[in-house]
C-alpha cells in the first residue's frame, strides 16, 4: 500500500544507542518497544509520522529497532532509528528523550536501566539496523576456573565444533505445542564465533555472527553461554553463573572490518 508524508518537507535521521541494565532485561522486546515508542511520543521532539494513503489510522512515527535482545540479557548496545521533520541539535534530543523515558520508567531511569548513551546522525540512504548488523559481542560475567583461558583457546583452533543449541519451549497455541521443548538438532557453532577468550578472570568476551547459517546446521541461534557451558562440560566442569552483556553490534565488511551502527 501507497505510503505518504503529508505536511512534510524534510526528513533528518537520527540514530541513539541505550543501555538496558538491571530490571529492565526482565522486559520482552514487545514491552521494551513499547516503553520506547511511548517515551518518544512524549518527548516533545518532531517527529516524522508515515500516513498510509486510503486507511483511517494514527499516523505512525517513523522508527526502528535493531535486534531484539534475547530475554535475561542486559545491553550497553540497543540501537534505535527515527526520524525528524526538521533538524534539532542532538544534546537537545538526549535531554529530551532522556526525560520521556525518565517518565515512563517506574523508580526513576538509572534505577531501571535504560538510558540514552550516544546520539547521532546518518543518511537517510544508510540501511536499517536490523538488515546491516551481522556481528554482535557480548561479555559472560562468572566465576570461571582458572583454566578456562586454555578451553576456549581450543575450541578457536578447531575448524568444526558441533553441537545441539539449548531448546526453545513452544510458543503457546503454535502448531502442535504441548508444552514440550522444540527439538533441535546439531549444528557446526564453529562458523559463528569470531571471538571466545578470557578477558579478565571474570569475565570471557564472545563475539558471533549471526544471519546466516556457515557450515550447516539447523540454523538455530547460538548463544554465547551455551557454548561455554556445552565445552566446560567436555572436561566435566560445571558452568557458573553468568551475567551476559551484549556490549557491541557490528557490520562486518567484505575485508573482516568490523563497522559500527
Amino acid at each position: 500500500m501507497m505510503t505518504t508524508d503529508e505536511g512534510l518537507e524534510q526528513r533528518h535521521r537520527v540514530r541513539v544507542c541505550l543501555s538496558r541494565l538491571g530490571p529492565s532485561k526482565a522486559l520482552s522486546h514487545l514491552e521494551y518497544i513499547q516503553v520506547v515508542r511511548r517515551a518518544l511520543s512524549g518527548s516533545g521532539l518532531p517527529l516524522l509520522r508515515k500516513i498510509t494513503a486510503g486507511r483511517r489510522i494514527a499516523p505512525r512515527m517513523r522508527v526502528a529497532f535493531g535486534p531484539a535482545l534475547p530475554a535475561g540479557y542486559e545491553s550497553l548496545a540497543e540501537w534505535v532509528d527515527f526520524e525528524l521533520s526538521e533538524r534539532v541539535d542532538l544534546e537537545i534530543v538526549r535531554d529530551k528523550l532522556n526525560a520521556g523515558l525518565f517518565r515512563e520508567v517506574a523508580g526513576g531511569l538509572s534505577d531501571f536501566g535504560i538510558r540514552i548513551l550516544a546520539v547521532k546522525r546518518v543518511p537517510l540512504h544508510f540501511p536499517a539496523l536490523e538488515a546491516s548488523a551481522n556481528v554482535v559481542e557480548y561479555e559472560l560475567q562468572g566465576e570461571f576456573s582458572p583454566g578456562i583461558g586454555e578451553i576456549l583457546s581450543w575450541f578457536m583452533q578447531q575448524k568444526e565444533y558441533w553441537m545441539a543449541p539449548a531448546p526453545k519451549p513452544a510458543e503457546p497455541g503454535a502448531a502442535g505445542a504441548s508444552g514440550n521443548p522444540r527439538r533441535v538438532y546439531p549444528a557446526d557453532v564453529r562458523g559463528r564465533v569470531i571471538r571466545l577468550e578470557p578477558v579478565r578472570a571474570d569475565t570471557v568476551r564472545a563475539a558471533l555472527r549471526f544471519g546466516l547459517n556457515p557450515g550447516g546446521g539447523s540454523g538455530a541461534k547460538v548463544r554465547p553461554e551455551d557454548v561455554v557451558g556445552h565445552l566446560l562440560a567436555r572436561r566435566n566442569q560445571d558452568m557458573p553463573a553468568v551475567r551476559v552483556l551484549r556490549v557491541g553490534f557490528y557490520t562486518e565488511d567484505s575485508k573482516s572490518r568490523w563497522i559500527s551502527p
